[in-house]
């Protein structure tokens, strides 16, 4: 059964669209848990509230029925919290299991677009066949990993660049008979095409057992071009892909004057792929392809470089890790890292994106080290965001080119990221002038130590609340949840002040403020005590454990908390 191209395109698409909404059903069994937790939370203040009320309605002696009511609301809230833990596991069953069919489903759905790479190699025989006898040569052709699976529209790229280098090959790489016999070679020439996948990339070489690249010809050819020339072998290959450099005196039906390896180059970027060529002198020439084997998805990290967020294919990116600035090194004008392989060049990813702005850097800076065959670049980001399969969309070039960006991809946040082209911005960042580097904030000089406050409560709210007041004010706040809690992180860490509630499991505010009297370390560390007991005997009781200063939650005032704090620390 013959299926058309179009009609796998357009399923294709849907399963993308499948894997984005499945993206972003994946957070919500997370904020259904924490929909549970915060609710449960409030249910223990409610539970302990209800107590003081009930207490409250006895005394007061109101009908029976109000009680009845007090208790039915317990009930209710403990009933809502039991179904909000059923719906966030089962919630998380259902988003697993549609992860695990989504992602078979868009994999079967790319098999039905995988192709054996021979596909990709039909008109190679007949090249070098006829280009061979043209030129009077002999030359047979070599195929390896035929059968390794790569997307249609990759094989339909790499068709185009593998026929240009095998011609190449024949034309300019392998000798004539005589001159190979000469050299001790058999006189007919092998031209080998292989394949091979190598982790999520996929490996094509075109090689030869000619004579090799002129290093000397191609050198002098830069030079009458008045185009800088490269040092080392590697960085004089690459001069090969610049559009009609040739060491060809004249054109010929075979041989274009440099045009066919721009096409190449241009080929392996359509693909997002990469194209390099070694060679040793008299042996034969290696050109070397790496591409994704598929289109539609990449996996890919995500970054953030100032509001925008872009995504950056990991089969490029060799390392994270966090620099400090003072970890910078300058090197020829240029700021570089140090690394086992030499230094790397570094610059920040917002300069090579224009019109994105480059931030101040102050404190470690979140760096990407990219690699694109032997080429690697050193690339500072605002922050690190995560690791996700994306679904890639193409982007429309309507007047100017987008040569660092491959296309863009829909989160499951519902916002748009950038998929950018590594091999793009490595060139860019490698061939940019000596300049100024990283914009490296000033440090200032630091200020007095912050005075440390442990703030003691069961209730989240309240804790957080009070951690939110005391760390505007300009304090270095810890919290701990209940009373064992916080003697605990007191023990460990010290403060100069300790905030606590009264009614608190395992230890209450009256045997914390207790324990720290009893302490010699901590016996003059001013406590002061927040609670809704507010009556003259529990005052006296923390008058008499040790409390410095009582503060009612009733009569709670932002103002007369930071007012007790600030007399008491001096």
């Amino acid at each position: 059964m013959r299926v058309e191209a179009r009609k796998l395109d357009v399923l294709l698409a849907s399963t993308g669209q499948l894997l984005v909404a499945g993206s972003r059903l994946a957070s919500r069994p997370a904020e259904l848990q924490a929909l549970h937790d915060f609710t449960a939370s409030w249910a223990t203040e409610w539970r302990r509230g209800a107590r003081r009320l009930r207490l409250a309605l006895e005394r007061s002696r109101v009908p029976p029925a109000v009680a009845q009511s007090v208790s039915s609301v317990e009930e209710n809230l403990h009933r809502v919290i039991h179904d909000m833990a059923q719906l966030a596991d089962g919630t998380a069953g259902d988003v697993r299991a549609l992860s695990q069919v989504t992602a078979e489903v868009a994999d079967r759905v790319r098999r039905l677009r995988m192709r054996p790479f021979l596909d990709a190699c039909e008109a190679l025989p007949r090249a070098v066949r006829d280009l061979a006898a043209t030129a009077g040569k002999r030359a047979q052709l070599r195929i390896i990993g035929g059968d390794v699976e790569a997307d249609r529209a990759v094989l339909d790229g790499l068709r185009e660049a593998i026929l240009h280098l095998v011609r190449n090959a024949v034309d300019h790489g392998i000798e004539p008979p005589a001159s190979r016999e000469q050299a001790g070679k058999p006189p007919v020439g092998t031209v080998t095409v292989a394949a091979a996948l190598k982790g999520d990339r996929i490996v094509v070489t075109v090689a030869d057992d000619g004579a090799g690249l002129n290093a000397e010809a191609i050198r002098g050819e830069l030079e009458r071009r008045g185009l800088p020339v490269p040092a080392q072998e590697h960085d004089l290959g690459r001069a090969l892909f610049e559009g009609g450099l040739s060491t060809r005196a004249e054109a010929t039906s075979i041989s274009g004057r440099g045009v066919g390896l721009d096409i190449v180059r241009a080929a392996a970027q359509r693909i997002r792929g990469s194209v390099s060529v070694t060679w040793t002198q008299g042996h034969g020439t290696t050109f070397t392809l790496e591409c994704p084997p598929t289109l539609a998805t990449v996996r890919a990290l995500l970054v953030a470089v100032g509001t925008q967020t872009l995504a950056i294919p990991t089969s490029h990116v060799e390392r994270l890790f966090r620099l400090r600035p003072e970890e910078i090194r300058h090197a020829e004008g240029r700021d570089v890292i140090a690394s086992p392989g030499g230094p790397v060049p570094l610059v920040a990813l917002a300069r090579l994106l224009p019109p994105l702005v480059e931030r101040p850097v102050a404190g470690p800076v979140p760096v990407v080290m990219l690699v694109a065959g032997e080429r690697r670049l050193a690339a500072a980001v605002d922050d690190l965001i995560s690791e996700q399969e994306v679904v890639l969309r193409p982007l429309r070039r309507e007047r100017q080119p987008l040569p660092h960006l491959s296309g863009a991809a829909l989160l499951g946040t519902g916002r748009v990221a950038l998929v950018l082209n590594p091999v793009a911005l490595i060139a860019a960042g490698l061939g940019l002038a000596a300049g100024p580097g990283l914009n490296v904030a000033e440090t200032k000089p630091e200020g007095p130590a912050k005075r440390r406050i442990l703030v003691v409560d069961d209730s989240i709210t309240t804790r957080t609340l009070e951690q939110s007041i005391l760390d505007a004010a300009g304090y270095d706040v810890r919290t701990a949840v209940d009373g064992a809690d916080g003697w605990k992180v007191l023990q460990e860490h010290g403060c100069d002040l300790v905030v606590a509630d009264i009614e608190m499991p395992r230890m209450d505010g009256f045997a914390l403020c207790e324990a720290i009297r009893a302490s010699k370390r901590f016996k003059e560390l001013p406590v002061v005590l927040v609670t809704a007991l507010e009556t003259e005997e529990h005052r006296a009781r923390g008058l008499e454990v040790g409390a410095d200063a009582f503060i009612g939650k009733s009569s709670f005032d932002q103002q007369n908390l930071l007012d007790t704090v600030r007399q008491l620390l001096g």
